[in-house]
């Protein structure tokens, strides 16, 4: 465990870290998209693969697998995408310490793929668990709410105006502790990647004084993220409705769709991890490592 530090902690500053992270993106979105698109493909298709087991009648996965908590309503999907987010974070991370980062490369006999980064080594596989207890939490987190709001709305004296309101606070309370865990989670996940660390100590040492700024940053990473899905969904639903007869969920809907999110799975999952990189490298910085990452 890393003992506290002696001098004055870093401070971050959410617009800064926000906008250079966004910055960073633009510049090294070529060199980003050659090191993360097969970890984002095997992503996608794994959640294709969920919708197919969940979404066709009758169902190919039995009633004690479901749940409406998750999306696809099914509770593999807390664990299912972890481990091809886990190596697309750790690709990323890798690139973003080293000028030409080599993690995961594929080698064959005729040399190495530098197009094709694959790895599942013990400490991708430790940050996938802690990202699929992010997703159990979140999901626990939305049984507790619903059980909540629905005991207001049994409650022979709650009004509509006192269910909206209740449901609101919920749910700002919900969202709050939920980023306040991924924060924790997603740093030590991202240290565990970085460094093959895994230490809640040394997390806690180099948050001090941190954590609002952190859960700020978060925060809006997440509602900027969340409206640009707002606006593909719409595009995605009408094209799928234009080139195919039927609402029920098909596979030739589930391949239109999944060509369509791609870009934004791709997009979630290297912004995240650039978020990830310039909090831990601003506030612990390799010594060993680039020094050109924005802060």
């Amino acid at each position: 465990m890393t003992d506290a530090p002696s001098q004055k902690p870093r401070l971050l500053r959410v617009g800064r870290v926000i906008t250079a992270a966004f910055k960073y993106l633009w510049k090294d979105a070529r060199r980003l998209i050659i090191v993360a698109w097969f970890a984002c493909v095997l992503a996608s298709a794994t959640r294709l693969l969920m919708e197919w087991l969940v979404f066709p009648w009758p169902p190919k996965i039995p009633d004690w697998m479901s749940s409406d908590y998750f999306d696809p309503p099914t509770w593999l999907m807390a664990f299912a995408l972890t481990p091809w987010l886990a190596m697309g974070w750790a690709f990323v991370l890798d690139e973003m310490e080293w000028d030409e980062g080599r993690r995961g490369t594929v080698r064959t006999p005729a040399g190495e793929l530098a197009w094709l980064r694959f790895e599942l080594s013990g400490p991708v596989l430790i940050a996938a668990a802690i990202l699929a207890a992010v997703n159990a939490f979140d999901a626990l987190t939305r049984f507790a709410h619903g059980g909540i709001v629905d005991a207001i709305v049994a409650s022979s004296d709650a009004s509509d105006l006192v269910v909206t309101v209740s449901a609101a606070l919920l749910t700002a309370v919900r969202v709050l502790i939920v980023v306040a865990v991924l924060v924790w989670c997603y740093l030590l996940a991202g240290m565990v990647l970085r460094d093959g660390t895994f230490s809640v100590g040394r997390l806690h040492t180099i948050m001090r004084g941190n954590w609002h700024r952190v859960i700020a940053i978060f925060l809006v990473l997440s509602i900027i993220l969340r409206g640009i899905y707002q606006l593909i969904e719409p595009a995605a639903n009408r094209l799928i409705a234009r080139l195919t007869d039927s609402l029920e969920w098909t596979v030739q809907a589930a391949l239109i769709r999944f060509v369509v999110d791609f870009p934004f799975q791709m997009l979630w999952i290297v912004s995240w991890a650039i978020i990830v990189g310039v909090v831990l490298h601003t506030l612990d910085p390799r010594p060993d490592g680039r020094t050109d990452i924005p802060a």
